[in-house]
């Protein structure tokens, strides 16, 4: 009796169970795979999947069109490719589950022999099934090509009765369903790294084990037919078999662990995927996530990546796109986040791995290597005036079409370059037709630059504008409205982002014209971000004639946590019901999401009526921000704009208030951390005339914005050292630092002499080191409110260049001004006028000033070792 109780309490020790359905909706699920944040399963001729910490969702669509699994309950993946055992003599599927979801799934082994399981071991995928010549010989195979393979052992049962496939280093386990009746069963073993690899058994008498998985010396499993356990053995068969959490769950088909979490794909009654947590098991060794590629100077790539817990360092692999992980080059032993890879041919393609080296505590661990990262070595040029080999591999020789650099690129992680020039997603004039964006994008080049640090921000909208044009028939008039005969024929959407962890920068986007009635063609004239982007940044671009019935300028919907960025970009001339700037919400709940806004001048967006299509126009001339759904969070920080002649004309609803400059609501959502500080908002006007509320929900009375946690704020406020002309009425209690006085803006929106919001605004709140025009972001110790900081322009000097090594004379000059070095070689010189505004551009020492009026100028000089300085003149 006690040697009985004892075994009852090893079995029961330690057992912190908890189950969790995650996956419902399916009716026969078979096979389970964790991949990042999701898990995956089979069903039929479909595969599926869902986040994997989520409760009882309806499980997305990812690929369809293989034979459905009659053999085999497994799936396995490598490198972002899931690999699918096809029923019958259809073969081996694979499709890729980090990219775009695919719409099919493609062989990547034909065979006309059965096939059950599939799994990928150091780079190469094995299957169990039958040779392709003989059916009745039950074989382990490894694939050497589409249709080929070879022998790699004898199945010690018909192959129809494995259930699925693990490894631990050169080992692999299979399990043996048994017979019909499910009475008996095996785990087999087979070390591929003999000279004669052959079967062994490992443990024998099981009851009907499918699915497995190798953790830490133990071999996980899950076992019955109809009602099924958890449980595990030694990997040596050594001793009794551990019955783990003691829950029984309905017919199970499939198994995968991700650290102390179980998952299993169940066919019986409830049908599904099942999560079980044992914090018995080890908290795992996992590969890094994040991983990011940098590509430097000299042939050189810096990656870096997330900290993972347990990790004792970190090997990085890199390769030829496309090729074996096991022909890389290794880097070993990295203590930190991050390395350098060096080496590299300027213009091939790399693909980069990360593992994790873990301690435990009975063993060392190592995870398995990360996805990929692909990247280019060197970027993409594109130059709609280049003459040479039209292959985008430097200046000479770029692209000279848009459209075909981007069909190009082959990750994320490329970089194009683009000379100025108008440039036209449609030669066609197809409406349907965009730039479609899934690589880094910087515009404003001359086309003879070699680093970004040579591109002048302040000529990026002048000399150097790139401009990319939905105005496809170039007949568009000065006017922006609804109705408009000379934009119907525009692109609906000029920009598409269909890639994360991407930015766009340096670029006019212009003249699109989002006017359908349904569907997304009705959003994002300018700016059009698919929904699972989430990850999003634009910075030193012009957005500005756009149309559409929200988010004119930037339509940027997403679907899941997200973060973007805008900074220093101007915004201006847009139109739209709501939203004509920016919209921005979260489609779906119980997210987290955010959108900083900084250094950019919102000028003459407009929302309205569009009486044509019958749509009422609402608030949000600048932007709409919406926590729109259950529990949804929104985290917002707008730090040193400008918002000025914006106009909310609809007339959803007559009240005064409802028409603000920007949304910022929450319906069923909650706000986080808001931050509104150091801007300027001045002459934006409602419907009526009367001063726009800067900041306010919009009409629907259940939409509103409040500070108390009473209607869902749920972080921290902070308004402070603002300038607006309505004293920000709709924050009672909040706001410190309100000035509701002229703040005297130039006609370019900047701050003229004398103006109170020079040096007013707090340092505290800032987070850049550059204002809208590139100069610096706090000059005389205190920052300016407004995109604008006064003056800098006149002292932005490397300080390791001494003024004393340039000089211009004569001061005053009358006709000739001219440029003396002392040191460095002179690369050109810009000309402003004192309030800023670009008057001309030189490569010469020697400039022809008699054209210009008498008064005071700037002259920004940059060198050709990559100095600025500015210096100021006065012309007779």
């Amino acid at each position: 009796m006690k040697t009985r109780l004892l075994y009852l309490l090893l079995l029961m020790s330690g057992f912190t169970f908890a189950q969790t359905q995650i996956v419902s909706n399916l009716g026969g699920p078979r096979g389970v795979q964790v991949v990042d944040n999701y898990v995956y399963t089979a069903n039929g001729d479909k595969l599926y999947r869902a986040l994997k910490n989520e409760t009882t969702s309806t499980p997305e669509l990812v690929a369809t069109g293989f034979h459905s699994l009659t053999n085999g309950y497994n799936l396995t993946e490598y490198n972002g490719i899931m690999y699918i055992p096809g029923g019958g003599a259809s073969g081996i599927y694979g499709t890729y589950v980090l990219s775009a979801v695919p719409t099919g799934a493609g062989y990547n082994h034909n065979t006309s022999g059965s096939v059950s399981c599939a799994y990928v071991y150091n780079g190469e995928l094995y299957y169990t099934g039958t040779n392709p010549n003989n059916n009745t010989q039950h074989e382990l195979r490894k694939v050497t090509g589409l249709n080929s393979s070879v022998l790699v052992a004898a199945l010690p049962v018909g192959h129809q009765g494995i259930g699925d496939i693990t490894n631990d280093g050169s080992t692999l386990y299979i399990t043996a369903i048994g017979t019909v009746n499910g009475q008996s069963g095996a785990i087999y073993s087979i070390d591929l790294s003999a000279t004669t690899p052959t079967f062994q058994l490992v443990k024998g008498s099981l009851p009907t084990p499918w699915g497995i998985h190798f953790v830490d010396d133990y071999l996980y499993f899950i076992s019955g037919l109809n009602t099924g356990y958890i449980r595990k053995v030694h990997k040596s068969g050594v001793g009794l078999v551990d019955v783990v959490g003691q829950t029984s769950m309905p017919n199970p088909r499939g198994l995968d662990i991700d650290g102390q979490d179980i998952y299993v794909a169940c066919v019986g009654t409830n049908p599904g995927i099942y999560k079980y947590t044992d914090t018995n098991l080890p908290a795992g060794c996992v590969s890094p996530t994040n991983i990011t590629v940098s590509v430097n100077a000299n042939n050189t790539a810096t990656v870096t990546w997330d900290a993972e817990a347990n990790a004792l360092s970190y090997d990085v692999t890199y390769v030829a796109a496309g090729g074996n992980i096991n022909s890389g080059t290794t880097i070993s032993g990295v203590s930190g986040l991050s390395t350098t890879i060096s080496g590299l041919t300027y213009g091939d393609q790399y693909d980069v791995y990360v593992r994790t080296n873990c301690t435990s505590s009975t063993n060392p661990q190592q995870s398995n290597y990360s996805n990929y990262v692909r990247f280019r070595n060197g970027r993409i040029y594109v130059d709609i005036n280049a003459t040479g080999n039209n292959d985008g591999s430097s200046w000479a020789n770029a692209y000279t079409d848009l459209q075909t650099a981007l069909n190009a690129v082959s990750s994320s992680n490329d970089i194009i370059w683009i000379a100025k020039g108008t440039y036209k997603p449609s030669t066609t004039g197809n409406r349907n037709e965009s730039f479609i964006v899934y690589a880094n994008i910087y515009g404003g080049f001359a086309g003879t630059e070699t680093t970004l640090s040579d591109r002048d921000i302040a000529e990026i909208h002048t000399t150097n504008e790139t401009i990319l044009s939905g105005d496809l028939s170039g007949d568009d008039d000065a006017t922006v409205d609804f109705n408009d005969t000379s934009r119907d024929d525009n692109s609906y959407h000029v920009v598409e982002v269909q890639a994360n962890h991407i930015e766009i920068n340096g670029l006019t986007v212009q003249g699109g014209y989002a006017d359908a009635t349904t569907g997304n063609d009705r959003f994002g004239g300018g700016i059009f971000k698919s929904l699972g982007v989430n990850f999003f940044s634009v910075k030193n671009c012009v957005i500005k004639n756009n149309v559409a019935l929200s988010g004119a300028a930037l339509s940027l919907t997403s679907n899941d946590d997200s973060n973007i960025t805008i900074d220093a970009c101007i915004i201006e001339h847009n139109l739209a019901n709501v939203g004509a700037g920016i919209d921005y919400h979260l489609s779906g709940s119980n997210k987290t999401f955010g959108i900083t806004i900084t250094n950019s001048l919102f000028n003459a967006n407009k929302t309205a009526d569009n009486a044509t299509l019958s749509r009422v126009g609402n608030g949000g001339a600048a932007a709409r921000l919406r926590a729109y759904f259950s529990n949804v969070i929104l985290n917002t920080t707008i730090v040193n704009n400008t918002f000025v002649n914006n106009q909310s004309l609809g007339t959803n609803n007559s009240s005064s208030g409802n028409f603000p400059v920007i949304t910022l609501s929450r319906n069923n959502g909650k706000f986080g951390d808001v931050t509104i500080a150091n801007n300027i908002f001045w002459g934006n006007t409602e419907n009526g005339g009367q001063v726009a509320k800067s900041i306010g929900k919009s009409s629907n009375s259940t939409d509103q914005f409040d500070n108390t946690s009473s209607v869902g704020a749920i972080g921290t406020l902070v308004v402070a050292n603002n300038t607006d002309e309505d004293g920000f009425s709709t924050f009672p209690s909040a706001p410190t630092g309100t000035y509701v006085t002229n703040p005297n803006l130039n006609p370019a929106f900047q701050l003229s002499t004398g103006s109170y919001a020079i040096d007013t605004g707090d340092n505290s709140l800032v987070t850049t080191t550059n204002d809208l025009l590139g100069n610096q972001r706090i000059f005389n110790n205190t920052v300016d409110r407004g995109a604008f900081e006064f003056s800098s322009t006149l002292h932005l000097n490397d300080n390791a260049f001494n003024l004393k090594h340039i000089s211009v004379f004569p001061n005053p000059a009358t006709s000739v001004l001219n440029i003396k070095m002392k040191q460095g070689s002179f690369k050109h010189g810009v000309i402003y006028s004192i309030i800023g505004q670009y008057i001309l551009k030189t490569e010469s020492k020697t400039i022809d000033v008699s054209h210009l009026k008498s008064g005071l100028y700037l002259i920004k000089i940059k060198t050709e070792e990559g100095h600025t300085v500015t210096k100021r003149f006065i012309k007779r």
